[in-house]
């Protein structure tokens, strides 16, 4: 599916209702939206897919709440509607990594599309509410509270997401001190060998002293 893959830069107004007329299904990558729910519910979606496999929440398509599929892309008016966004995701624990995208306007109306990526701080809480909200690709019950069993995962998912990237620094730290060590290697190679050069051709040189010292 297009939008769950391509860059959200590429999609219209048009193309977005292109897309509609495919009657591709909500699930857990994929969320359609009429209108803006309020903060709260917006940011448990958000939570959901940052703690599930990511995915794009598309505004100004309704769905049919008993399958799942689209029924009308209107879009919906224009506004500022990246300062809710962003507060929305200010709402979240910790912030998800995300793109937010408004396509053109038709008429006065737009389409807006966040992509949230799966996220590698499991568990991601939506702010004054305890409960870790996870993506389930039910059409009746898209946002569930975790199970113990899937909170443990999440949060085990955390810790080896944190390990690997000491790992990596750890990695990193080691390559660049051994570029360092061979680096200066080279270096006392280049300037062993330019003094030898300046050796000589003082050596050589009927009035050595009038070369000055050395320099590199």
């Amino acid at each position: 599916m297009d939008i769950l893959t391509k860059p959200l830069t590429v999609f219209t107004f048009e193309s977005i209702q292109a897309l509609v007329k495919e009657n591709h299904q909500e699930g857990i990558e994929l969320d359609y939206k009429e209108e803006f729910p309020d903060k709260a519910k917006l940011s448990q979606t958000v939570a959901a897919f940052a703690n599930t496999r990511g995915g794009v929440i598309l505004v100004g398509v309704k769905e049919n709440r008993e399958n799942g599929r689209p029924v009308k892309a209107e879009g919906i008016a224009d506004g500022h509607h990246d300062e809710f966004v962003a507060q929305v995701i200010g709402n979240i624990t910790p912030i998800p990594a995300y793109e937010y995208y408004k396509t053109n306007d038709m008429d006065g109306k737009v389409f807006l599309l966040i992509r949230v990526f799966e996220g590698n701080e499991t568990p991601y809480y939506s702010h004054n509410d305890s409960n870790i909200w996870i993506r389930t690709g039910s059409i009746k019950k898209p946002v569930e509270i975790a199970s113990p069993e899937h909170a443990e995962l999440l949060f085990k998912k955390a810790e080896r997401a944190l390990l690997g990237r000491k790992l990596n620094a750890a990695l990193a730290e080691g390559n660049f001190k051994s570029f360092l060590i061979s680096a200066e290697k080279e270096r006392q190679f280049e300037l062993a060998t330019e003094r030898q050069e300046y050796d000589n051709k003082r050596t050589q040189h009927e009035d050595g002293d009038s070369m000055g010292p050395f320099k590199s």
